[in-house]
């Protein structure tokens, strides 16, 4: 009898070793947490801030009345990680939040699980709950991608946009609105995109890389990788590509030999901050644009470098273009 009790006081003292061990992990883990994911810190007075870490939480409220602020993610950051993204605290964001007056401009940011009111004609164009009031201030949008779980918030804004001629957009009618240029007496965008993430998920230590049919941050190291795992894909859904760095589609990094398959239509936009390109490095073909009755191509705010006349495997289906006038645009290899 006193083993049987013996070994049910081990398994219970084991049971609750494993308990407490939980509990501690659980414990150490969401310190860790809290320890990767900085506040996003705006000094009272200070006109302008690099964010340089790939994440951080908004920390309400701006202070500024009748200043001027922009909070911009680094060209450092650009080169060597995605686009830095600020994500929203655990408590919502009052709409009372930020002082009144303020003139706030982002750049080069994802914001992450803010609100959003729909639209009214009270209600400023997609301005985040709790960043700005709206009495007297501005905000000004640039290279910036919204990330919202709710429908309502998305359909809303795209029904709103569709109606609206003020300026150039895309969407898939699903999953992203693009707004290259719109502006009114309170809000100013540009390069502006407005997603749909249905995919509940823990947001790490930066941006997810693909929202809907949208991939958030391109660089020259991820661009030709995410092109051949998306742009291949057979459906006529779009899918944008904001590319955040200076890229090359010829040689380095190499391509997979036939080229990249343009199978579905593909929307690639660049900064509008800073100039950003596309180095062709003299390379001909080498975007196939001929496997598909989806295939499109559409290029919005990019410099194109290094364009080259086209060769005798462009000859085929060039007509009724001359193949030496390179603003063809002879890497796009499609019957036109």
């Amino acid at each position: 009898m006193r083993s049987l009790q013996n070994g049910h006081e081990f398994v219970v003292a084991h049971a609750q070793r494993q308990i407490w061990s939980l509990v501690l992990l659980a414990a150490v883990g969401a310190a860790a947490e809290a320890v990767e994911k900085p506040a996003c810190v705006v000094p009272p007075g200070q006109a302008e801030v690099l964010l340089q870490q790939p994440l951080c939480v908004w920390s309400p409220p701006l202070s500024s009345a009748g200043e001027f602020v922009r909070v911009q993610g680094s060209r450092q950051s650009l080169d060597k990680t995605a686009t830095p993204a600020v994500v929203a605290p655990a408590s919502p964001l009052p709409s009372t939040s930020g002082s009144p007056g303020l003139k706030l401009a982002l750049q080069r940011l994802v914001l992450v699980g803010f609100d959003y009111a729909e639209p009214t004609s009270s209600s400023p164009v997609l301005w985040p709950a709790g960043f700005l009031q709206s009495s007297g201030s501005a905000l000004n949008l640039t290279d910036v991608r919204l990330v919202t779980s709710s429908s309502n918030v998305f359909h809303s804004w795209l029904k709103y946009f569709i109606g609206d001629s003020k300026g150039p957009y895309w969407t898939d009618n699903a999953t992203f609105l693009y707004v290259h240029e719109w502006a009114d007496s309170q809000t100013q965008l540009s390069a502006v995109g407005l997603l749909l993430d249905t995919q509940p998920r823990p947001y790490g230590l930066q941006a997810p890389e693909l929202v809907g049919n949208c991939i958030t941050a391109a660089t020259n190291d991820t661009l030709v990788p995410a092109l051949m795992r998306q742009a291949a894909v057979v459906t006529p859904q779009p899918l944008l590509v904001f590319i955040t760095t200076n890229v090359s589609l010829g040689v380095n990094p190499a391509l997979p030999p036939g080229g990249l398959q343009f199978n579905r239509p593909v929307l690639l936009v660049g900064l509008q901050s800073v100039v950003t390109s596309v180095d062709f490095g003299m390379v001909v073909n080498q975007l196939n644009l001929t496997r598909s009755n989806y295939s499109n191509l559409t290029i919005v705010g990019l410099v194109l470098e290094n364009l080259a006349p086209g060769d005798a495997v462009t000859s085929a289906i060039a007509a009724p273009f001359s193949i030496a006038i390179i603003n063809n645009l002879w890497a796009a290899y499609y019957n036109r």
